[in-house]
């Protein structure tokens, strides 16, 4: 076997994992989904650093040889590959940072009533009270971010169009994410899913951790509010805002209609309860037990059979 293809069998792999994780993901139930989604994002990773740790000794081995398109090539390869993850890093930095920079454009909130309700949401989760602003934009955007000091940024359509009873229903749902650290575990996604961006599948599983978040931070908002009616009704005028406007539909994933319907039926349904991510873990636990035994020996098995020269000639 040569060494491009022993990477490329191992690419192959990691294909082969992200697949599964694609079909995987989307059916663990709601609550669970986060330990299993990250796990699964990181072991395509898990098998090309296994990959460099079989490949890169040989390199420089006395009984390697450098000469030959096959070394080269390979070399090449594992090089554009692992030039993807500090790429990632550095451009979700710069995601990051610019998010930032407009949160810090936006001007903090002014009424007192709304920041004193805000207050008391943020307090029955024994949090530090997030920073509220608003972000001068004449269509419904709203997100929560950490930084120095949390903050919830929305922008000035809720306050013009929504009850009071509706927005203090969409800034617990906000709270609901900061409670659940829900920007940095889906910021960690993100960069796992741009270090894989060859592996198409890893895209389906971000989706699926990103329409979780909102479910999650549904069933938040809920719990804190007591009114699941208002936070449907603030999802129904978002929605037939975005309707009029030819805007996208205030959901994630590539069917934002099925996980919009789904957040509403469950909150009508009175479904919109936080779920425990025990089973998540389990299962995420046992994956990676599974895969830390089997993936390093199917790597293993397949670099034994690479070729290995020595400078007197062939083994």
């Amino acid at each position: 076997m040569t060494y491009t293809e022993f990477l490329l069998r191992s690419l192959a792999l990691a294909a082969l994992l992200s697949a599964a994780a694609s079909w995987i993901v989307p059916h663990v139930p709601v609550g669970s989904r986060r330990p299993v989604g990250l796990l699964l994002l990181s072991l395509p990773l898990f098998v090309l650093a296994l990959v460099a740790a079989h490949l890169l000794p040989r390199y420089w081995n006395a009984c390697a040889t450098l000469t030959g398109w096959d070394p080269l090539l390979s070399l090449g390869l594992l090089v554009a590959v692992w030039g993807t993850v500090p790429g990632a890093l550095i451009l979700n930095l710069v995601r990051l940072r610019r998010a930032r920079r407009l949160v810090l454009a936006c001007p903090p909130v002014q009424d007192p009533d709304l920041l004193g309700c805000f207050a008391t949401l943020s307090r029955r989760l024994k949090a530090p009270v997030p920073e509220l602003r608003v972000l001068g934009l004449p269509a419904p955007a709203a997100f929560s971010g950490w930084g120095p000091r949390p903050v919830v940024v929305i922008s000035r359509w809720f306050l013009d169009r929504l009850d009071r009873a509706e927005l203090l229903a969409v800034l617990a749902h906000e709270l609901g994410h900061l409670a659940r650290r829900a920007p940095q575990a889906l910021w960690l996604a993100r960069v796992m899913r741009d270090a894989t961006w060859y592996l198409p599948w890893t895209r389906r599983v971000l989706e699926s951790l990103e329409a979780e978040e909102e479910l999650e931070a549904d069933a938040f908002a809920v719990r804190l509010t007591g009114q699941p009616m208002a936070l449907a009704s603030a999802l129904g005028r978002l929605t037939e805002h975005a309707l009029l406007a030819g805007a996208p539909l205030p959901a994630f994933g590539s069917s934002p209609e099925r996980v919009l319907e789904y957040r509403l039926r469950c909150l009508l349904e009175g479904r919109a309860r936080p779920d425990r991510d025990l089973g998540g873990r389990l299962l995420a636990g046992g994956l990676a037990v599974v895969a830390v035994r089997a993936v390093p020996s199917i790597v293993a098995s397949s670099a034994a059979a690479l070729p290995l020269y020595c400078r007197i000639g062939p083994l």
